[in-house]
C-alpha cells in the first residue's frame, strides 16, 4: 500500500472470513519488515472483496501494538475460525522478535470483530521466556479440536529449546474462555517434538484448515449459508474435526 523497500509485503496472507456476512471474503497480507514507527515493526493490511470486485486499497491496517523495531509483526497470519458467543471471526498475527519479560521471546495478537476488526488486539505472550525461542513465527487456525463448533488455534516457536537447542514447540489455544477474546491466557496443550534433534525446529509450519466453501470458520449447526456444507453436521455424520500439521525446517530468517 505503501513503498518500504524491503517491508516483505506478502510474505504471509490468511483468509479471515466474511466480516460482516456480506457475502463477500475478507483477507489480509502482512508485511513484517514493514517501517512504521520502527524499523522493519512489521504491518498486516486487511482487503475485503465487493460486489464489484477487489480494490487494491486496504480497509484496515493492523500496526504493531509496540512498535517494537525488527519484531517482524505479521510474519506468520492466522483465521480463528468463528468462536464465542458472538460467533465473531478473528486474525492471529504472530511477532515472533516481539519483547517481552525482559528478552526477545516472541508474541502473537489476536483481532477480533463481527462486521469488522476491533483495532485494538489481545496479546497472547509466550508461555514463558525463552530468549528468540520464535513465539509467532507460525500459526494454524480455523480449527476445531473440540468439536464445539467454536475455532482453536496453533502458535509455533520453532527456536524453543527444551533441553535440546531450537528443538521447537507448538501450543494449542481453545476458544470458550478466558482473555475477553474467548482464548485462555495460557495454552491449552503444548505440543512436544516428539524427537527433537538440535535445530530441528519443531512447528516451523502449521497449516489452516478450512471445511467451508465460502469461509475460513468452522460452521455452526444451523448456519443457514453453509446448508449441508462440508463443515456442518449431517445426519449420521459427525462434525468434522480439523487435522493441522507441524514439521521442521530450515529458518524463515525471523
Amino acid at each position: 500500500p505503501g513503498p518500504c523497500n524491503g517491508g516483505s509485503f506478502g510474505s504471509s496472507a490468511a483468509l479471515i472470513g466474511d466480516l460482516g456476512d456480506d457475502g463477500y471474503p475478507d483477507f489480509a497480507i502482512g508485511a513484517p519488515a514493514y517501517d512504521a514507527g520502527a524499523a522493519a515493526e512489521g504491518n498486516v493490511f486487511v482487503y475485503a472483496a465487493t460486489a464489484s470486485g477487489l480494490s487494491g486499497v486496504p480497509t484496515m491496517t493492523l500496526d504493531n501494538p509496540a512498535n517494537t523495531a525488527f519484531a517482524y509483526f505479521g510474519a506468520a497470519l492466522a483465521p480463528t475460525g468463528r468462536f464465542g458467543a458472538f460467533g465473531q471471526l478473528g486474525l492471529i498475527v504472530g511477532a515472533p522478535r516481539q519483547a517481552g519479560e525482559g528478552v526477545v521471546e516472541g508474541a502473537a495478537f489476536l483481532y477480533a470483530g463481527v462486521a469488522a476488526l476491533v483495532p485494538t488486539p489481545v496479546t497472547i505472550a509466550a508461555p514463558d521466556a525463552d530468549p528468540l525461542g520464535g513465539f509467532g513465527a507460525s500459526a494454524g487456525g480455523g480449527l476445531d479440536f473440540t468439536g464445539d463448533w467454536s475455532g482453536d488455534v496453533v502458535i509455533g516457536a520453532p527456536n524453543r529449546d527444551d533441553g535440546v537447542a531450537a528443538e521447537g514447540k507448538a501450543f494449542v489455544y481453545q476458544s470458550g474462555s478466558g482473555m475477553g477474546g474467548g482464548f485462555p491466557a495460557s495454552p491449552s496443550r503444548t505440543l512436544d517434538n516428539p524427537m527433537p534433534y538440535p535445530g530441528d525446529q519443531f512447528g516451523f509450519s502449521l497449516a489452516n484448515a478450512c471445511y467451508l466453501p465460502s469461509s475460513a470458520c468452522p460452521a455452526r449447526p444451523g448456519d443457514a449459508r453453509t446448508p449441508g456444507g462440508p463443515g456442518a453436521a449431517s445426519p449420521g455424520r459427525a462434525a468434522p474435526r480439523a487435522a493441522w500439521a507441524a514439521a521442521g525446517g530450515a529458518s524463515a530468517g525471523w
